[in-house]
């Protein structure tokens, strides 16, 4: 180590490459690499395409568009740094790339803003998986760590390197520095150059000529739009950056290490079990009453009938959400029970029984609140709310059945309940919800099992449920019924790009209520196609095109 003249040691240049797996220190000097200084652009432009692409309402293409510009710059940055790809981490990209095909052929709002999540955990997993940045190298229980360490502590702590890389490119190149210098120059500048050039503009006419024409051509609002998005972009750019950066170099990772969690996790046991176990068993014995006493009301709607002096929605609402907040405080509670009470590495039989029980008690439960919206749906068909509550249920039924049987016979349960995640984002991104919510509702009211059917609530679907409304209108012989259909087909997915469109009945016809009947195409009424109706492909709408309205177009140009 090189000493100062009064023989104090002096911190050494450190590089980026041998610095070993710890929060950066703010004192320690960086020696970035190729790799380094050319992920920076990266995710620089990564950041403004967040702004530009996704964070949009409506967003699509855009979507699937940034994801694929992200992956590409991780890609190359893996590359940059000797990092190869392996086939678990080709596997967690699989996942990342079809989830992102979601939006490409999909524009259902709802169901995007629930893939979306799941999208972003998988492209950070991948991020980790390729970097050797697991605490196991496999699916494990501390899958859940990995993600919270990948997501805010490794870019959260590393942030200021983002701006530290930036600065790198021109500190020490006297060309560099005299472009940045140049460009700092400018930029505290521009207000004053934008002050006198207004100043002029008020004293000439042809230069205010000139002036409002280079504007008009340079089309400011959308230059404002991008200065923006820039600036909103940049703390992005540091967060994409800090994932990759620490990732790739193991840093930042802090107590996310296997002896880490096994020092937080035996911090957080801070009760003695034998304190749980009266409630357990209070709870377990009220379940039980529960289902003696009311069993064979609960479960009739497991043999289709109704309880006295109760209608269809009555019978399913009473009880349902309740059973619902009961599934859910249960599995908070089997989380706790293994979280904070003090144990042994082997839980004991009277925890596992007790746990076991309320388990058991739950799937009932579940398969109780089910039966009844199924009940629900067999009467009043399907609409987004039940489907996804419905959904929501079955993947509840599905986790505790696999808590129930670990209690039974104890596995490595991390590797199941990732699996059912997976499986449950890929049925979310692919079940085209909307398509089975029209198919559902048009097909019972058609065997005579549903007494009418909303159009206005097909009508608000998105263009999904276009080829069974179609294959609906083309089967119908009813004049009032093909008229609605054609209507419903006309307005599906508009809401998506247009928040403005308001449907009613009108003399028994869905209308757009917008404009007076007749001035603005319903789909029954003739005229002209709705504006913005068909593919929006030019640049502003870029952002929001897909598949699936392709292909709803194609059906729409038929009617």
């Amino acid at each position: 180590m090189e000493q100062h003249m009064n023989g104090a040691a002096r911190t050494p240049a450190i590089s980026i490459d041998g610095m070993p797996p710890q929060f950066l220190k703010k004192k320690e000097l960086f020696e970035f690499t190729r790799a380094d200084r050319t992920l920076t652009p990266l995710a620089a432009l990564c950041g403004f395409l967040f702004w530009e692409w996704l964070a949009k309402p409506g967003a699509s293409l855009g979507v699937f568009a940034f994801t694929v510009a992200l992956a590409a710059s991780a890609l190359c940055y893996f590359r940059m740094r000797g990092i190869r790809q392996s086939g678990k981490s080709l596997a967690a990209l699989g996942l990342v790339a079809a989830l992102a095909l979601h939006f490409l052929i999909f524009d259902d709002s709802p169901v995007r803003l629930l893939v979306l999540p799941f999208l972003s955990a998988a492209y950070l997993y991948w991020v980790a998986v390729s970097a050797g940045a697991r605490i196991k190298d496999r699916v494990s229980e501390y899958i859940v760590f990995d993600l919270v360490n990948q997501t805010f502590i490794a870019p959260m702590a590393s942030l200021p390197i983002f701006f530290k890389s930036a600065a790198a490119a021109f500190v020490g190149k006297k060309r560099g520095k005299s472009v940045g210098l140049g460009l700092l120059g400018l930029l505290l500048c521009l207000p004053l150059a934008l002050a006198v050039a207004s100043l002029l503009r008020g004293a000439d006419y042809s230069f205010m000529r000139l002036w409002d024409n280079m504007l008009e051509a340079a089309d400011m609002d959308r230059v404002r739009t991008y200065v923006l998005e820039f600036f909103l972009g940049i703390p992005v750019a540091a967060y994409l950056f800090g994932s990759l950066f620490c990732a790739a170099g193991k840093r930042g990772r802090g107590s996310a290490s296997e002896e880490g969690v096994a020092r937080g996790l035996a911090r957080a046991k801070i009760f003695p079990a034998a304190l749980a176990y009266a409630p357990l068993a209070l709870l377990n014995a009220l379940y039980l009453l529960f289902f003696v006493a009311l069993g064979g009301y609960l479960f009739s709607a497991m043999s289709g009938s109704l309880p006295q002096d109760l209608t269809y929605a009555e019978y399913a609402r009473r009880g349902f959400f309740e059973l619902c907040q009961v599934a859910t405080i249960n599995l908070c509670l089997t989380a706790g029970a293994y979280l904070l009470l003090k144990r042994e590495a082997k839980p004991p039989l009277p925890l596992r029984v007790l746990v076991g029980s309320m388990s058991a008690f739950t799937v009932l439960l579940v398969v109780t609140a089910l039966s009844k919206m199924l009940l629900y749906i067999s009467s009043y068909g399907l609409t987004r709310l039940r489907i996804y509550t419905t959904f929501f249920m079955v993947w509840l039924l599905l986790l505790f059945l696999l808590i129930l049987l670990w209690h039974v016979r104890p596995f490595a349960l991390a590797g199941p309940v990732t699996l059912l995640a997976v499986l449950c984002a890929l049925v979310l991104a692919f079940g085209n919800s909307d398509g089975l919510i029209a198919k559902y509702n048009l097909e019972q009211y058609e065997a005579g099992r549903l007494a009418d059917v909303d159009y206005v609530t097909l009508a608000r679907l998105s263009d999904g449920a276009a080829p069974y409304v179609r294959a609906a209108y083309d089967r119908q012989s009813d004049g009032l019924a093909k008229a609605n259909l054609r209507a419903v087909m006309m307005m599906l997915g508009r809401h998506v790009y247009d928040s403005e469109w308001r449907f009613e009945y009108r003399d028994g016809v869905i209308a757009d209520t917008r404009a007076p009947w007749g001035t603005r195409d319903s789909g029954a009424g003739g005229g002209p196609a709705p504006e913005g109706a068909g593919v929006q492909k030019n640049a502003s709408q870029f952002q929001r095109w897909n598949l699936q309205s392709f292909w709803a177009d194609g059906l729409r140009g038929g009617m």
